[in-house]
């Protein structure tokens, strides 16, 4: 009996390392629900307040799930939580204006909406430039808030009554007027072009505060601040106060090709969805002695990606990553590869796991089952909001799980 039981557990355990991590209880459907939509180009970031899903980004439809025109928008459009049809709550603005005008991230403080991009409109006879903010119940204006001469940007965050947005300059402005915060040192931030072979404009992609910092994941390979120039890449930390760049934290392995587009946290450790060497890592924002002293920024894991990931959540014990990815590693060392709209050479090795554009790891970085296929177009999913048990995603495809839905799903 003995020598059996050992047998079958022997089995099980064969059994699940053949079949890798198990799918998390967390995780929701592969399938998406039955939801409206926006048509193209795409959805750049989504944010949710109450019932409402707001969804911006570059588009001018709200379409049923046939492809139906229900609302003509213009780069800013809402949809019910509960019903993932037109919200009945609330209206959205035009945030037009502009050549190529887009909305590029969305942040919310609960009740209010910052919007940051390229734009530009008039209300009251005023115009109200690149960051704006409106009611997250009502879509309406809030007119007080104005920056004067805001930049364009591709980042917003807010806390503490503060708003910050970064393009390849960072600002700070008071959340209820819009002002530039008194001692908030401003600081810009650049690429070098002779390390990557396509164009890459410096920007602040994604803007997060956590556990008393403020973090960007950054297009940059250097940041300017008080007339001084220091070499960054990919994760930069600041202090909120007073915008200075915290020196001391320099993240470990990112490579001299990466970018940083996304980051997040699982409330301790941080996350970073990187572009131009393609990859997932796990840091430690506090020091960590392992034998060469005090390091700040230590790589505690990393996946290689065949695309950037563009953005990520943390959701319970998972992080869910999505980006234009198609083959991602299993394992610490494995190379996946790289995947362009003109050429591909993926899993050149036979070493890594088929995801299409969406998957999740656990914490510790094993890969998880969960595989929704997001397909249609090259880049995929731009953008991640947790909703619970549901998790919404936003970017440029036209199917998820094999059926059709354009540039916006829900999954339940």
């Amino acid at each position: 009996m003995a020598r059996r039981t050992l047998l079958v557990a022997l089995m099980a355990s064969l059994l699940t390392a053949s079949l890798g991590a198990p799918a998390s209880a967390v995780l929701p459907s592969e399938q998406p629900a039955d939801t409206f939509q926006v048509n193209m180009p795409r959805v750049r970031t989504i944010a949710l307040v109450g019932d409402n899903v707001w969804l911006g980004g570059r588009f001018t439809q709200v379409q049923s799930g046939d492809g139906r025109n229900v609302s003509d928008v213009t780069n800013l459009a809402v949809l019910s939580r509960t019903t993932g049809a037109l919200s009945l709550l609330a209206t959205p603005l035009e945030l037009g204006g502009a050549t190529n005008a887009e909305v590029w991230k969305l942040a919310t403080d609960g009740e209010t909406v910052f919007a940051a991009g390229k734009f530009s409109f008039t209300s009251g006879g005023k115009t109200y430039k690149n960051l704006v903010a409106f009611d997250g119940t009502t879509g309406a204006l809030v007119s007080s808030f104005r920056p004067v001469n805001a930049p364009v940007a591709q980042a917003v965050t807010v806390g503490g009554g503060i708003v910050y947005a970064g393009g390849k300059k960072l600002i700070a402005v008071n959340a209820s007027t819009g002002e530039p915060v008194p001692g908030f040192v401003a600081s810009t931030v650049a690429t070098d072009s002779s390390l990557r072979a396509r164009n890459t404009p410096p920007q602040h992609r994604d803007l997060e505060l956590i556990n008393g910092y403020l973090y960007s994941a950054c297009q940059c390979d250097s940041l300017t601040q008080q007339s001084r120039t220091l070499g960054v890449k990919a994760l930069v930390r600041f202090d909120p106060v007073t915008g200075l760049h915290d020196e001391s934290f320099i993240p470990e392995g990112v490579g001299v090709a990466a970018t940083g587009v996304a980051v997040a946290t699982d409330g301790a450790d941080l996350y970073l969805g990187a572009g131009g060497s393609d990859f997932i890592a796990k840091y430690s924002p506090t020091p960590v002695y392992d034998g060469g002293g005090p390091r700040i920024g230590k790589q505690l894991w990393k996946r290689d990606t065949s695309g950037s990931v563009q953005d990520l959540q943390v959701s319970g014990g998972d992080v869910i990553i999505g980006g234009h990815f198609v083959e991602i590693a299993d394992a610490s060392g494995d190379s996946c590869g790289f995947k362009s709209s003109s050429q591909s050479t993926l899993d050149p090795n036979n070493e890594c796991q088929t995801r299409n554009r969406l998957a999740a790891y656990t914490i510790t970085g094993e890969l998880q089952t969960w595989n929704p296929s997001v397909t249609g177009k090259y880049n995929g999913v731009w953008a991640i909001a947790l909703d619970g048990t549901r998790t919404h995603i936003g970017g440029e495809f036209t199917k998820v799980g094999g059926t059709t839905q354009t540039n916006y799903a829900r999954l339940d």
